[in-house]
């Protein structure tokens, strides 16, 4: 990895206008209770004009490049604004009064990106919905440097990535007829077409687009490119989709700037949104959570849910000595008094003995950067760390945030010489894990540079890293492993950070075992990497992750049916080994494109459908010879998806709820209720048909975007699921089931019960709201990592990422014998759920062996599983009867 130049040579420091600052503030010292980051503090106090330099030293960071303050052209500074509620046009209102530009407001996190002088940003602390101010830091990348641009001629013969070969993709590609054709891959990274080379690509056929000579027509679609004074902007990006299109060039490209973590996250979200099956970045942000998923871990998960697969370069920030990972360091806080050259107070002791020692030296050879977080979650930081270094018992650089939000602190030098590291408990009483990393290949540990007695050295993976999203490894040979490809594994012993302000509950630590795999780096490009007699080399995870990624569109080309989850499973189990590379280091293997595709297999043509429980209206009366992709159940009747989108429906007609139609076609998803019928199309619209006494069938004006629609065997309401997060609702609304809450988001998936509605967070968490007769919408207190929802007459039903159920609210049959008000219990030893389903008095669960469980009512064997029922592969619980798909 390189430093990046920045454009801008003079940061223009600010004097606050119209505050009043401590004398402590004054002096550089942080106001503990100010709602403004200790550095725009500072920035602000600042009574002249600095130089980059002088500011950079101020604030404890660099003065260019990774670890440096993001600054304009014109000296204002990018800045995260935590608020107390997702931005609105009224706040966003009173933060352009200011003088503050308001550049990105999140759809998905209370948070809004801004730009503004050190004075106008300290002003934001009087709206009332600021929680806190902070700087943005220039990210880093996992790459090479980069070179200029080569010429190129009107001939098909781009330069072709040397991984067409390792990974086995151009042998895969002939001999099963795949290109990636249908499959749209998301680029994120700096920029794309920043130096203007994008043209001369198309024209040489390194990039799809209008005058590609190979025939590849489909423009590249640029969603956000960077600023003109971005924090970088050496097209890595465009390298990056230049590998995606030489493995999988059939494959549509989007690309989207990674300025700050929560516009990358918004841009993940956009990418899956506009069709992106595949997203790949190289980016890693500092204040990236690393004890608990965090914003892009999230966005992760929800494009898993959408069927979209999400790749992230594990990073370059391995350190070796010998054949020994030195960099990277965790270890629970051990009290001891504090060195000479920091405040007074209390400091971590790095010797695991009965000694002590309050500092950690490295050798610096040159800039670098350090980040240390400790293990408290998101919104509830009850501890405060600050994080120093000395040379000759001097301070040179310190990080003292204020901040109650995030458990972090960053700070970057350019001194060079035997530093010592020390971590303060400024305030706190409790002793935390702590883990910090240097980011450079220049500092190395003179002591403290083994594991033993419960510290951990070697750790060097960070950024997203949750189990939706795939890290990527960096091998030359597909053999061996780069040396700077960052180190697993990386542990999370919380719920994922949560967007609604509140903190996360503690979970049993869980940890992932990172990187998942390897793929190719240091291949040829047509202008980025370093240059060597007019051929450019790109090295680095960043090069790897577009490999994994085309792998992945490959793959999807030929089987479009599988989901995120089937993807990963099988980059991992059909990698090949590397010998000599641990685990932590190469995950499961390198990556071999001819395997996966292989093994992906073709779509069905659709999967035999089969019903049991009541018919005394045609339930379990499936049509004759009917395949189908989708299933629902509703009171009395069934809908079926066929493999060519049509609509099939059999069961009562009372008012038309199984009456397709006609013409509809295109469909993606089904939804039965009590008297009406829901389905969605792949352009994201809706058709609703039946009986619509109260709106059931009257959809909302405007209704687009959908990704996701539901309603229940007793509902008389649907909800839809838009691609932004959000929920609308129509229909019934005599207990609010249809009134969502304000200020929900980041939803993953919605449920429809009787006269209540769920809806499943990116965080894992599940909100009610309706009905509450029996307890149906009131969450279980601490329910949490739940991965999916379902609703039934007046019961709830969360199934949690360990595959164990959770139920709440009252059954009417609970017992199958009579009706009953208590507590619900799922069946004994009910474990390794994937799936589940609720009918009107009595629930469906599905197990990965592909067995079925059920319980409840049973007066019409509606809880009672077939003996010898096949292998199911999805189900669905109606009124007194049940559906399912069996796996061929």
């Amino acid at each position: 990895m390189r430093r990046i130049s920045n454009p801008v040579l003079v940061v223009l420091v600010w004097t606050l206008l119209g505050a009043t600052l401590s004398p402590a503030t004054a002096l550089g010292e942080p106001d503990a209770h100010a709602t403004i980051s200790w550095r725009f503090q500072r920035l602000a106090a600042a009574k002249k004009p600095l130089s980059a330099a002088v500011a950079a030293d101020l604030t404890s960071l660099t003065a260019s490049g990774p670890g440096s303050l993001q600054v304009t052209a014109d000296g204002r500074y990018v800045a995260t604004v935590h608020l107390t509620t997702r931005p609105t046009s009224a706040i966003s209102a009173s933060v352009s009064a200011t003088g503050v530009m308001v550049r990105h407001r999140s759809t998905h996190w209370p948070v809004m990106v801004v730009i503004g002088t050190p004075g106008q940003l300290v002003s934001l602390e009087k709206i009332p919905q600021v929680r806190y101010v902070e700087e943005a830091i220039t990210p880093l990348r996992a790459s090479s440097a980069s070179g200029s641009k080569k010429s190129v001629s009107a001939a098909c013969a781009p330069v072709l990535s040397g991984g067409l070969a390792l990974h086995r993709a151009t042998q895969a590609r002939t001999d099963f007829s795949v290109d990636g054709t249908g499959v749209s891959v998301g680029v994120i990274s700096d920029s794309y077409n920043a130096l203007g080379g994008a043209a001369a690509g198309v024209a040489a056929g390194e990039l799809p687009g209008a005058g590609n000579p190979c025939g590849r027509r489909t423009d590249v679609r640029v969603l956000h490119e960077s600023p003109a004074d971005g924090w970088s902007r050496s097209d890595e990006g465009r390298a990056m989709a230049e590998i995606v299109h030489d493995v999988a060039p059939g494959s549509g490209l989007m690309f989207s700037t990674a300025q700050t973590m929560f516009e990358t996250a918004d841009s993940m979200l956009e990418m899956a949104s506009q069709g992106a099956r595949v997203t790949v970045d190289d980016i890693s942000f500092w204040e990236e959570p690393w004890f608990q998923e965090g914003p892009r871990d999230q966005a992760a998960r929800m494009n898993a849910y959408r069927g979209t697969v999400n790749f992230s370069a594990a990073g370059n920030y391995n350190t070796l000595r010998g054949q020994q990972d030195v960099n990277g360091y965790e270890s629970v806080f051990r009290p001891t008094p504090c060195p000479k050259g920091v405040p007074s107070g209390t400091c971590h002791d790095f010797d695991p003995s009965s000694g002590t020692d309050p500092t950690s030296t490295f050798a610096v050879s040159h800039a670098g950067w350090l980040a240390l977080q400790w293990n408290e979650p998101w919104n509830s930081v009850r501890t405060n760390f600050d994080l120093y270094l000395l040379r000759g018992g001097r301070k040179i650089a310190e990080s003292v945030n204020e901040n109650k939000i995030t458990p972090y602190e960053s700070l970057g030098t350019d001194k060079t010489g035997d530093i010592d590291v020390v971590i303060r408990r400024k305030d706190g009483a409790d002793t935390p894990r702590l883990r910090f990393c240097w980011f450079t290949h220049g500092a190395r540990p003179t002591e403290w540079d083994t594991s033993r007695s419960g510290d951990t050295v070697g750790v060097t993976t960070l950024g997203a890293v949750g189990p939706d999203t795939f890290n990527v490894a960096a091998s030359p040979d597909g053999t061996s492993l780069e040396d700077f490809s960052s180190r697993g594994p990386s542990t999370h012993y919380w719920a994922p950070a949560r967007s609604d302000g509140h903190p996360a509950d503690a979970l049993p630590a869980s940890t992932q075992h990172l990187p998942e795999s390897t793929a190719a780096d240091n291949v040829e490009t047509s202008f980025f990497g370093e240059e060597k007699a007019g051929h450019f080399r790109f090295s680095g995870t960043s090069a790897a992750a577009p490999h994994a990624a085309a792998i992945a569109a490959l793959a999807l080309s030929r089987n479009p049916h599988k989901s995120a989850a089937d993807i990963r499973t099988l980059l991992i189990t059909t990698a090949r080994p590397m010998p000599g590379a641990e685990p932590r280091a190469s995950g499961a293997g390198f990556l071999d494109a001819y395997n996966v595709v292989d093994q992906v297999g073709t779509p069905p043509t659709g999967l035999n459908v089969t019903a049991w429980g009541s018919d005394n209206f045609g339930q379990t009366a499936v049509p004759a010879g009917l395949k189908a992709s989708a299933i629902a159940a509703g009171l009395h009747h069934s809908l079926a998806i066929e493999p060519e989108g049509t609509v099939v429906g059999w069961g009562a007609n009372f008012y038309g709820e199984r009456s397709i139609p006609a013409g509809l076609t295109d469909v993606v998803g089904v939804a039965a209720a009590d008297v009406h019928s829901v389905a969605l199309k792949r352009d994201g619209t809706v058709v609703a048909w039946g009986a619509s006494p109260y709106g059931e069938t009257t959809l909302p004006s405007g209704l687009a975007g959908v990704v996701s629609i539901a309603t229940g065997a007793s509902s008389r309401h649907t909800l839809a699921l838009t691609q932004e997060g959000t929920v609308i609702a129509w229909g019934s609304n005599f207990y609010g089931e249809s009134t969502v809450p304000d200020d929900l988001g980041n939803v993953t998936a919605v449920a429809a019960g009787g006269v209540h509605s769920l809806a499943l967070r990116a965080d894992g968490t599940v909100v009610g709201w309706g009905a509450n007769l029996y307890g149906e919408s009131e969450v279980p207190p601490g329910l949490n990592d739940v991965v999916a929802i379902s609703a039934g007459q007046y019961r709830s039903l969360a199934l949690r990422r360990d595959g164990t159920v959770v139920a709440w609210g009252s059954y009417a049959y609970q017992l199958g014998t009579e009706f009953r008000v208590e507590p619900i219990y799922v069946p004994a030893g009910l474990m390794d759920v994937v799936a589940i389903s609720s009918g009107v008095d009595h629930d469906l669960a599905l197990r990965r062996d592909g067995t079925v469980a059920a319980w409840g009512a049973d007066y019409s064997g509606q809880a009672t599983v077939p003996a010898g029922l096949p292998k199911v592969q999805a189900i669905a619980a109606g009124g007194t009867f049940n559906v399912a798909l069996l796996s061929q």
